[in-house]
This record gives structure tokens, sequence and C-alpha cells, in this order.
């Protein structure tokens, strides 16, 4: 089985490397972007995730716990939010 890695040409992998480089919020309007008819109705929430992971990212203190994922983000995996680069 290969990675959805080794299916990228070139010019797309780049894009997923320079994408994955950003802090979460901007992560997250790159994910908004493409994925907007599925996720769409919850990118109040991804969003204000994807802000609190960066402002935790540069942060000297852990951010506090209080955000519930909803069901539809947890099926979609924003919970778990990582920023990683690859390359061939």
């Amino acid at each position: 089985m290969s990675s959805f890695i080794e299916k990228l040409d070139p010019d797309a992998l780049a894009f997923f490397n320079e994408v994955a480089s950003k802090p979460f919020n901007q992560q997250a309007v790159a994910f908004l972007n493409a994925y907007w008819p599925e996720v769409g109705s919850q990118a109040e929430f991804v969003f204000t995730y994807a802000a609190a992971a960066t402002a935790a990212a540069t942060s000297s203190r852990p951010p506090p716990h209080r955000h519930r994922l909803s069901a539809a983000a947890t099926a979609t995996g924003l919970g778990a939010s990582s920023s990683l680069a690859v390359s061939h």
C-alpha cells in the first residue's frame, strides 16, 4: 500500500508542504477551501479550533481544554490537528 504522498505529483507535493509549514489557522483556510462542500457548515468551529491551536503553539503555556469536538469534527479528524511536511 502506498501513502498518499507517493501519489502526489511534484507540484502537488510542493503545495502540500507549503500549506503544512504554515500556522494552523492558515492550514485551516486551505482545508476549508479544499473541502468546503463537505465541511463548510463547520467552518466557524474549524477556524476557531485552528486559531486556538496556533495560539497554543506560539504560547509557552498549554491551552485550556475547553473545546468539545462535534461528532462531525471527530468523524473528519479535525480533532487531530498537526503540522507535517513530507518529501519523496
